[in-house]
């Protein structure tokens, strides 16, 4: 399951067999630029009985590319995203105008391209990890979250990243958890926890 890249207009537009990706969003009038990554990542892995402590998403922005500016809306962030098909993507799967933001706000001009930069999921994040299944979410800019138009903006802003078809420096989401003891007195079994490392199935 590739990383896709849906473009501006009617969403109809996509990727999912580069070796990178784009988060954007841009005017260049008289028309709108918006790409949204979206990705799914398999979580059924995930013992049924664990709790989640904790939850991110690693990316590496590659060299050149970038638009950054300083302001309240350029920033990156992970949001919810039910994705009709993990196979494959409609149009309902980029339309959306309101989000939910599952992890903190990384700054665009903080974001080190070839090095890796990691989104901590918030709480929500964190509840929203599928242990049965897939566990869907996109990568937004500040513009496309606050639903604030980028015409009045400096400058667009825009991240290029490495996807999973590059083999390296690919998309990857951590989840650790516990599994909690069956002893009314402890709630930690001494025995259960780990960090997986989904990169090896991909995004979509």
């Amino acid at each position: 399951f590739p990383v896709t890249i849906w473009r501006g207009g009617t969403g109809a537009g996509s990727n999912d067999a580069g070796t990178y990706f784009f988060t954007s969003g841009a005017y260049g009038s008289p028309n709108y630029y918006q790409y949204r990554s979206v990705f799914a990542f398999d979580t059924s892995s995930i013992p049924d009985d664990a709790v989640i402590d904790s939850a991110s998403l690693t990316l590496t922005a590659k060299s050149g590319g970038s638009n950054c500016d300083s302001g309240s809306h350029y920033y990156f962030a992970v949001v919810d995203e039910i994705m009709a098909s993990q196979t494959s993507v409609s149009n309902s799967d980029y339309q959306g105008t309101t989000f939910t933001k599952w992890s903190e706000d990384k700054e665009c001009s903080a974001i080190t391209e070839e090095s890796e930069t990691t989104w901590n999921f918030n709480s929500t994040g964190i509840a929203g990890i599928n242990q049965t299944g897939y566990t869907d979410l996109m990568m937004l800019d500040g513009y496309t979250i606050d639903n604030v138009d980028v015409a009045g903006a400096s400058v667009g802003i825009q991240k290029v990243w490495y996807s999973k078809e590059n083999g390296t420096k690919i998309p990857v989401l951590s989840v650790s958890y516990h599994i909690p003891s069956s002893s009314s007195s402890s709630s930690v079994s001494s025995s259960g926890s780990g960090t997986i490392n989904l990169n090896s199935t991909g995004s979509l």
